[in-house]
Order: structure tokens, then C-alpha cells, then sequence
């Protein structure tokens, strides 16, 4: 933190180091001519016998010994200043980095929110414009989330969440986005996909990873996951017709879970017709 206390010290020697020096250097003009018996002060521009002076007065060693003092606690002072200001530009640096990626991640998962992915979506979809190349979003939900965070307790909940986030990051590329949508749901952007039955496939990856046993605190239990997906352009060519329907091809893959008894990726209808 800035010492302003310091800051004005410094800025006040500032202000008065020429009027000090004027002063000293009047000082010392005097002390010579006490010194001389005789002498007369002259001032460099003063006429002496009609002539006019160019020669400086001689200062004495004691004002200049005491001048350099002062010019040596001025730069510790602008050194302590200086150092201070340093720290304190490092700080806003550093908590304008983590708020920054506070605002853009999930607390509790680390994975980017849904304010990121809604704009990385707006960036990716423009971009796949351009190439004329394919963008798939696939919308995740757990499917009996709500029974184990209501049996086990929220804490547990939170865990399982934490691992099936993890487990969702290690299936996707550098390039793809991740994301916590909220509550049990999540979202994942594949980029620059070839065609959409490979956007299939990675998708089946990972509601794969996803279910499965898991072992929290002591207690042991089985989730599967239903995966909907949804292919730029033709499921949509805005992030929010894109993010519906991947949103509506999920809850259709849920009701076939229900009659099948197992998660399953639902493709978009325009897929399903093609």
C-alpha cells in the first residue's frame, strides 16, 4: 500500500529544492564576505568598479557537504516512494486477474460459466462462419441428481459435481470449451467439427466418462448422464437458437432413458432427419 504521507514528503521536497538552494547559496555569499575582511558580496550580473561581474562567489564546503545530504535523503525518499508504488501497481494487477477470473469461472467446479461461454459461443460461431466449417454444442444433465443431493446432503452433491467436471475436462480438445451451466447441467463446445457424426462420437466419449460408479465419502453411487447436441447452422445460427436446441434434444434423450433404462446422446433433430 502507498505510504501518501511519503508521497507528499517527496513531492514537498520537490517544490522547495530551488528556493532551499537560492537560499543557501545567498547563505554562503554572506559567509564569505564575514570571512574577508573588507570583502563585498557580489552577485554574478553586479557591476564592480564599472565592471560587470561573471565569477560565482565560492561556496563553503559545510553548505555543500549539507546540500548533499539533502539531495541523498530525497532519493531515499523517492526510493521508498518508488518501491512502494511498485507493490501496490503488482497488487492491482494481481486482484484484477483473479476478480477477473472469478467473474468468468465456477466457484466451485473451476470450470468457465455460463458468461463465458456465451461469449466464447458468439466468437466460435462467427469464426465457423467464416471458415464454413461446423461448431456442436452438447447441453449435459445428470440424470437422478436431485435424489442423491437430497439422500446424501448438498456437500456431497458438490463433490460429485467437482468429479464429473473433471472427468468431463480430460475428454475434450484445447480448443473446446467446458463449461457449468448451472446446477447438474452442463455444456460443452466442440470447434471446428468435421462432420456431425464425429460431434457424435465425442459425445459418446463422454457421457461414457460420466457414468459410471462414484465414491464419495463413504458412499457409493451410480450416475449416468443424458447428453443432447446440436450442430451450427443448421440446429441454429445464434447462441441462444443454438443453446435450445441442444437444450431440447437433451430433455428428449432423458425421456428415452426413462423407456430404455440407460443415458443416451440425442442428436438434433435436423440431424435425425439428414
Amino acid at each position: 500500500m502507498i505510504d501518501w504521507k511519503l508521497s507528499k514528503r517527496v513531492m514537498g521536497l520537490r517544490v522547495d529544492r530551488d528556493a532551499a538552494r537560492q537560499r543557501e547559496d545567498r547563505e554562503s555569499m554572506m559567509l564569505d564576505s564575514e570571512k574577508l575582511p573588507g570583502s563585498q558580496v557580489v552577485a554574478v550580473g553586479d557591476r564592480v568598479d564599472g565592471a560587470v561581474s561573471h565569477a560565482p562567489a565560492a561556496v563553503p564546503l559545510a553548505v555543500i557537504e549539507e546540500r548533499l545530504a539533502s539531495v541523498q535523503r530525497e532519493n531515499e525518499y523517492l526510493k521508498a516512494f518508488n518501491q512502494q508504488l511498485v507493490a501496490a501497481l503488482a497488487d492491482a494487477s494481481r486482484n484484477g486477474a483473479e476478480a477477473n477470473h472469478l467473474a468468468n469461472h465456477d466457484a466451485l467446479t473451476g470450470l468457465p460459466n455460463r458468461l463465458m461461454l456465451l461469449r466464447r459461443l458468439q466468437d466460435s460461431i462467427a469464426d465457423a462462419f467464416r471458415r464454413q466449417t461446423q461448431l456442436s454444442l452438447m447441453f449435459i444433465d445428470l440424470d437422478g441428481f436431485k435424489i442423491i443431493n437430497d439422500r446424501f446432503g448438498h456437500e456431497m452433491g458438490d463433490k460429485l459435481l467437482t468429479v464429473v467436471a473433471s472427468r468431463i475436462s480430460s475428454c475434450v480438445r484445447a480448443d473446446d470449451l467446458a463449461c457449468r451451466y448451472g446446477g447438474d447441467e452442463f455444456v460443452v463446445m466442440l470447434s471446428n467439427v468435421g462432420n456431425a457424426s464425429i460431434a457424435v462420437a465425442i459425445a459418446e466419449e463422454i457421457r461414457a466418462r460420466i457414468e459410471g460408479r462414484y465414491s464419495i465419502d463413504g458412499h457409493e453411487v451410480h450416475v449416468s448422464a443424458s447428453v443432447g447436441l446440436a450442430n451450427f447452422p443448421a440446429d441454429g445460427a445464434y447462441p441462444a437458437a443454438l443453446l435450445s436446441s441442444a437444450d431440447a434434444s437433451m430433455y428428449r434423450g432423458k425421456a428415452s432413458r426413462s423407456r430404455e433404462g440407460r443415458g443416451a446422446v440425442e442428436p438434433a433433430l435436423t440431424a435425425q432427419g439428414a
